[in-house]
């Protein structure tokens, strides 16, 4: 999950990573200047004439990215309440711009940073947790909580094409001089707001799908979606052209596998990486070709979304590890009580994933409506260890019934079973 903070996050890394290329380039020895200055500010808010040499990054566009506007729609029930956080995803545009104090000053240092730009092509997570490690001033400390290092897609940087006309238009709003220039793209950015939906029904058992293929090598489908996580979890790739050459498929956060055996052009079998968080996750094909004797990369496939659903660890008796403690009734009301819920997780939770505890009441009065409560897990944006399989639930003023118990992991949740057609599994006793 990114905050509304991941666009001043991503400016943030960005200029860092010209930032730490300078002493590597020796560019200030070389210019004979006693410092090369990088900012992110408007233009017609620098000095020119200070006489600095400079690099100076502006975001002067947003726009929606078209690739993800689909794929977490909103949704709402019959009452109108919000049931889903889907994300904002958005691409930003960018103008690096060159200053120098001397003749040819201004030409060195724009292709210094247009070169550091095209070598970097993507906003790898160590290069975000590099750039927000502490100690950290005010600012970056605030953009260190944006969560930039853990959304489902990774941002890639992409040069643009600008006319003179654009160019000279970009400037005239400015209201500055021309100054050397170079336009690329950081894409894609996913921003999710924190604030808790509310629980939805029970999901629905069975899905009927109908797909149609097309010019290979194009992915139609992945089956199952979701898919759970458990030891072996493997999904299977649907659509054309998908073996060819040497087949690697890629997920979004950068993890690898290879098909499994007995995968076909059509439908191309690969067992998950132990890595992959719960929630959203993407997947491509990329197929490779020998020639005279070396390993090429071709040509890669679309991606396509899936949503992996975590699974409650299981007890030595093969059960969920679903504990209550602590129950403590409520002194005014006999019908209420507090408790501890604790749940153990596969795959473990990252520091800045969403997860909440659902709680659906199974021993309702016929005809009642069963209660339903959505308790949020505390934040763990403090915490060392990067990742856990241990959530605490601090369940307040609770009423004493039976309740089906689900965990949500960025939007994904763990499977109910049920009992003559009625959902009932994992239940835990809170009377």
């Amino acid at each position: 999950m990114t905050t509304s903070l991941g666009i001043a996050a991503t400016t943030a890394v960005l200029r860092q990573l010209l930032v730490n290329a300078i002493p590597a380039a020796d560019l200030q020895a070389a210019l004979g200047v006693s410092a090369i200055e990088v900012s992110a500010l408007p233009p017609d808010r620098i000095d020119v004439t200070a006489e600095t040499s400079r690099l100076n990054l502006f975001m002067y566009q947003v726009r929606p990215n078209t690739g993800w506007s689909t794929t977490d729609l909103p949704s709402h029930d019959r009452a109108g309440r919000r049931l889903t956080n889907p994300p904002l995803a958005l691409d930003l545009s960018y103008l690096l711009s060159a200053y120098g104090s001397k003749d040819l000053h201004g030409e060195i240092l724009l292709g210094y940073g247009a070169l550091v730009l095209h070598q970097t092509r993507v906003l790898t997570r160590d290069a975000i947790r590099a750039t927000f490690a502490p100690p950290l001033p005010t600012d970056l400390a605030l953009l260190a909580t944006a969560g930039l290092e853990n959304q489902e897609e990774v941002v890639s940087l992409s040069m643009e094409s600008l006319s003179t006309d654009e160019l000279s238009r970009l400037w005239s709003v400015f209201g500055e001089k021309y100054r050397p220039s170079i336009a690329f793209q950081a894409r894609v950015v996913l921003l999710r707001a924190t604030d808790p939906a509310a629980p939805p029904g029970p999901p629905v058992r069975r899905a009927r799908l109908a797909m149609s293929v097309s010019l290979h090598p194009t992915i139609t489908a992945v089956e199952p979606t979701p898919v759970t996580a458990v030891a072996g979890a493997a999904v299977e790739l649907v659509g054309t052209g998908l073996l060819g050459g040497a087949t690697t498929v890629l997920f979004g956060g950068g993890e690898t596998a290879t098909p499994a055996g007995g995968s076909t052009p059509s439908r191309v079998r690969v067992t998950l990486p132990g890595t992959l968080r719960a929630g959203v996750n993407t997947v491509r094909l990329r197929q490779s070709a020998s020639f005279e004797g070396d390993l090429r990369a071709g040509p890669e496939s679309n991606v396509l979304p899936f949503l992996l659903r975590p699974a409650f660890a299981l007890t030595g008796t093969a059960k969920p590890d679903l504990t209550v403690s602590g129950r403590v009734v409520d002194p005014g009301d006999a019908g209420l009580l507090s408790a501890t819920v604790t749940a153990r997780l596969v795959p473990p939770v990252g520091r800045r994933q969403r997860v909440s505890l659902l709680l659906t009441q199974t021993d309702a009065a016929p005809g009642a409506v069963p209660r339903g409560y959505t308790i949020p897990a505390p934040a763990r944006d403090q915490d060392q260890a990067e990742t856990t399989d241990t959530v605490a639930f601090a369940l307040e003023r609770v009423a004493r019934a039976r309740y089906a118990a689900r965990v949500r992991v960025d939007g994904a949740e763990t499977e109910l079973g049920a009992t003559a057609g009625v959902y009932d599994q994992p239940e835990i006793d809170l009377r």
